[in-house]
């Protein structure tokens, strides 16, 4: 780290004082922080220090306890944490796992978490401590200690929250099921840690090698100002904004920045700092990121190269960055559509940026931003726990989002757009115009960018219909027999296939791992289950139990088991295909005992309980069985 920026802390920490400003102790326990010199010696990890010009979240907490308060209750905090007691979900005791030929023992020392396993080089058993944990709103994954100084390890299970049990990490993203990953070790510090805390510096040195490969690392001295994100990540480093309040005693705010005052464009790219896709802008850029980290801050432009190391990959570019080197050829297909929309989680920025009301916005009221419809800080009355969920403003889960510029369709005026009844799920703008497209983290999330439904778009792309993704039970040509009849978009060609079969049937058989990982999402969503009927769905489900994809399955299972009667068939996603036959038996048995509704040829039922199997092991015979990996 440059000098300039080790010299400040106790200098602040005394102008407060002598200001009669005091940084209070947290009264949270997983609030608590080492002192500076506590915290310098330890060795086994990245350091969590605040030095100039960071201050760290406490400082801002005397002013501003209620915003303080609401960040603290968000998940961004434990993007990061220490792996105290308060901050470890998941089971250590004496927990016995096996994953990729290797076993692991879990166990617990007052409060140290522990690891131990046999070195693949070495073949000497060894006990690491876990230092830090990652997230805790899905799941938990958690980082040890090694050999190597401030190197982290990351444990290769995590623990799901809501199923309350460990499964390999692995298991969780989208990937082919030969690909298995043990120990990667050192990942956090030159991945993770850009976007999971606040003033991360890698601090990685080379050997004398351009190709900054991994291999060609020497050292890392990692630190950050404060583990997770918070407060600083979105109003800047506050040193200058402590010290002028300090001198004048007076609300100063030319030394910090306050993103819902900012223009809608700087607004949005401090979240979009980390909610986008991003490459190094060039070689020389690359290794100070992963020197320094990112020179980007709040309230600067971040697609100006003096302010930012890194590019945001942006749709209209697709083609040239599809064809660049050195990107890896897989690096567009693991995160984007084939049309150039973003598919993976986490990368809102990029929809946003492709969106006409962020891209044509209104000359008065401005462009649509992220604070258009997120706030940081709700109001007091707000449930917090609800509103830390997706951090939405009160009121934005209906069409107010949308109706705030979008007047002209208030009342009776949104029926004859949108075609259905006010108050149905049909008549939410947001699930036709940001349907959930997006894959990550074991779920669909909504696209941000906003669209309008096209069966020759998803022709074209693969990318699910909305229209189709709430009436499960239709084809392609009776949405563009609609979309013709209420809004004169033309039908493109259509196949048989286009005309006969239920668009979500084709996703689900013949589709690829991330169309499939969406589907088996989709059918559990209760909104698409009133709209299609859901008796029929269960056999799209067990077929989706048995597929080759770790994540797919579970994403099913999960779905299956909101079904009445599902929940205790005794089907485990991790078990071997031999495991796993018997509970699909008892399952598909259950919905044969159950159905008794009538004929559906578009989803292959042919009445009372019989389903068109033979049909069905055909569609799947075409499955696309292409290799997928989705890049969260």
């Amino acid at each position: 780290m440059p000098t300039r920026y080790r010299w400040g802390i106790a200098i602040v920490a005394g102008l407060l004082v002598l200001a009669g400003i005091r940084i209070l102790r947290p009264s949270h326990p997983q609030m608590e922080r080492s002192s500076p010199a506590t915290e310098a010696r330890v060795t086994n990890r990245p350091l969590e220090i605040a030095e100039d010009p960071y201050i760290g979240s406490q400082a801002c907490r005397e002013c501003h306890k209620k915003e303080f308060a609401s960040w603290h209750h968000s998940y961004h905090r434990t993007m990061t944490r220490k792996a105290t007691p308060e901050n470890v979900l998941g089971n250590f005791d004496q927990v016995h796992l096996t994953y990729a030929g290797r076993a692991f023992r879990l166990s617990r020392d007052a409060d140290t978490f522990q690891v131990s396993f046999t070195e693949h080089e070495s073949g000497r058993e060894v006990t690491q401590p876990v230092v830090m944990t990652t997230g805790r709103h899905h799941m938990q994954f958690y980082w040890m200690a090694t050999d190597k100084g401030r190197q982290t390890a990351k444990f290769p299970f995590v623990w799901l929250l809501p199923e309350k049990r460990w499964v390999p990490a692995d298991v969780t993203f989208l990937k082919p099921p030969d690909v298995q990953t043990s120990l990667e070790i050192g990942q956090w510090n030159y991945n993770c840690i850009a976007c999971h805390t606040t003033g991360g510096e890698p601090g990685l040195s080379f050997k004398d090698d351009p190709s900054l490969h991994r291999d060609t690392i020497e050292g890392m001295e990692t630190r950050a100002s404060e583990f997770g994100i918070a407060c600083e990540a979105c109003h800047g480093p506050g040193r200058d904004h402590v010290l002028a309040q300090a001198d004048t005693h007076t609300a100063d705010d030319r030394y910090i920045t306050h993103p819902e005052s900012l223009p809608g464009h700087l607004s949005s790219q401090v979240c979009g700092q980390c909610h986008s896709i991003q490459v190094p802008r060039s070689a020389v850029d690359h290794r100070a990121l992963l020197q320094t980290g990112n020179p980007y801050r709040p309230g600067s432009d971040l697609f100006d190269a003096t302010r930012s190391a890194t590019l945001v990959m942006q749709q209209a570019h697709f083609a040239t960055y599809t064809n660049t080197q050195p990107l890896n050829p897989d690096f567009m297909a693991t995160r984007f559509w084939s049309d150039g929309m973003v598919r993976v989680s986490g990368r809102e920025f990029n929809g946003l940026i492709e969106s006409p009301c962020y891209t044509h916005g209104d000359p008065v009221r401005g462009i649509m931003s992220c604070m258009s419809c997120h706030t940081m800080h709700p109001g007091e009355s707000s449930d917090l726990d609800a509103w830390a969920d997706d951090q939405l403003k009160p009121g934005m889960r209906g069409n107010r989002a949308c109706l705030q510029c979008h007047e002209d369709y208030q009342g009776e005026a949104l029926t004859r757009h949108t075609h259905h009844a006010s108050g149905s799920s049909g008549s939410l703008c947001y699930n036709c115009h940001m349907p959930y497209t997006t894959y990550g983290l074991l779920k669909g999330i909504r696209s941000h960018t906003i669209d309008i439904p096209s069966v020759l778009t998803a022709q074209e792309t693969g990318r699910p219909l909305a229209c189709n993704q709430c009436h499960l039970d239709q084809t392609l040509a009776w949405t563009a027999s609609r979309l013709e009849a209420w809004y004169g978009i033309s039908p493109p060609p259509l196949s048989p296939e286009d005309e006969n079969l239920a668009a979500s049937v084709r996703w689900t058989l013949q589709g690829d791992a991330g169309q499939r990982a969406l589907m088996a999402w989709n059918f559990g969503w209760e909104p698409a289950r009133d709209a299609s009927g859901e008796s029929w769905i269960p056999p799209y489900l067990i077929i989706l139990l048995n597929d080759p994809y770790d994540a797919v399955r579970m994403i099913a299972h999960r779905s299956l088991k909101t079904y009445a009667g599902y929940r205790y068939t005794g089907y485990d996603p991790l078990a071997d295909s031999t495991g796993r036959r018997m509970a699909i038996g008892k399952a598909l048995g259950i919905w044969r005992s159950r159905f008794d509704g009538p004929a559906h040829p578009a989803v292959l039922i042919r009445g009372k309980g019989a389903f068109d199997r033979v049909r069905a092991n055909t569609l799947l015979a075409r499955r696309d069985n292409r290799r997928v990996t989705l890049d969260e």
